[in-house]
């Protein structure tokens, strides 16, 4: 992993909550939630739906502050980033 570089992330929750967060380590952070050691979605069933890369952060902050308010302001823009996220994976095997 490169020094500084973090991860911008979406993860859906069992009552199609959209969580937006950042990491600096997202497997540890993934491993965290499936681990149910995050008390912010503990039995919730959190699963991955959009992942971005930030070059610092604040950088991430500012993107995970700006995904939060879209998620409120425009819902239907966050579910076409999904999808698209999900066609990407798709089209180089990782799903």
């Amino acid at each position: 992993m490169e020094p500084g570089r973090c991860f911008v992330y979406i993860i859906e929750l069992d009552d199609e909550i959209l969580y937006v967060g950042h990491t600096t380590d997202i497997s540890k952070r993934l491993s965290e939630y499936r681990d149910q050691k995050a008390s912010s979605t503990a039995g919730r069933k959190p699963k991955l739906q959009y992942l971005e890369t930030a070059a610092t952060q604040k950088a991430a902050e500012l993107r995970e502050d700006e995904l939060k308010r879209l998620v409120h302001s425009n819902p239907d823009q966050i579910r076409l980033m999904i999808t698209k996220f999900h066609e990407h994976m798709r089209e180089v095997g990782l799903v």
